[in-house]
């Protein structure tokens, strides 16, 4: 069901993708839509709650909420299912907001040196510091 576009633009694994595709399709989605994808049976809270903490979280650099009442469920407001359809329709690598990944370029790295081989000289002063 997850919407590869959605999974690619928002940088989701398949559950979370297939949450957020139930938020766009329904106006509201309840906590058995979302264990449906889980188990496909009766829901257990937990994996459903965390299953939405993951994908409030997931969207938060976007600045999309995911809303929730406990007799309505949960819900994304119009303008950010429009905001998600516009970027859906964009090209899906101008939206990663992701930590910037740096690491140590080839410069930093030290030059590895292979050490050198005991002359008697070395061994002998070696045992003399002993």
């Amino acid at each position: 069901m997850a919407c590869k576009n959605i999974m690619v633009t928002f940088h989701l694994p398949p559950l979370l993708a297939d949450t957020l595709e139930l938020l766009l399709e329904n106006k509201f989605i309840v906590d058995e839509q979302i264990a449906v994808l889980h188990t496909k049976a009766m829901p257990d809270k937990a994996p459903v709650r965390m299953t939405l903490y993951r994908l409030r979280q997931a969207l938060k650099p976007y600045k999309i909420e995911v809303y929730n009442d406990r007799h309505a469920g949960y819900w994304v407001s119009r303008e950010d299912k429009e905001k998600i359809r516009a970027m859906l329709k964009e090209d899906v690598s101008l939206h990663w907001v992701g930590p910037k990944v740096s690491g140590p370029s080839i410069e930093d790295v030290p030059e590895r040196r292979m050490p050198e081989e005991p002359t008697s000289e070395t061994v002998q002063l070696e045992l003399l510091k002993t």
